[in-house]
């Protein structure tokens, strides 16, 4: 099964991916602690709000390949004024 990933899209996940990376490396390099470890949880918090953020800015749409749907005429409950017949 092949998954069609809309070139905006990925654009915009990558976007997000690398401003995480960079935070994360921010992190580590400010990091007062003995362990020089990144903060992963603002990275990925930040990433994530890239995306957001341009995805609401973009529009994230998913498109298909499926025919508009036609709407169909239903038929009224009440009779017509020429359907009565005098008798």
């Amino acid at each position: 099964m092949t998954v069609q990933i809309d070139a905006l899209n990925a654009l915009i996940f990558m976007a997000g991916c690398v401003v995480a990376y960079f935070v994360y490396k921010h992190t580590r390099r400010s990091h007062s602690g003995p362990v020089k470890t990144g903060d992963v949880g603002v990275a990925i918090a930040t990433g994530l709000s890239v995306i957001l953020a341009l995805g609401f800015l973009f529009g994230l749409s998913q498109e298909t390949d499926a025919p508009p749907t036609t709407v169909q005429e239903t038929p009224s409950a009440t009779a017509s004024p020429s359907m009565h017949t005098a008798s």
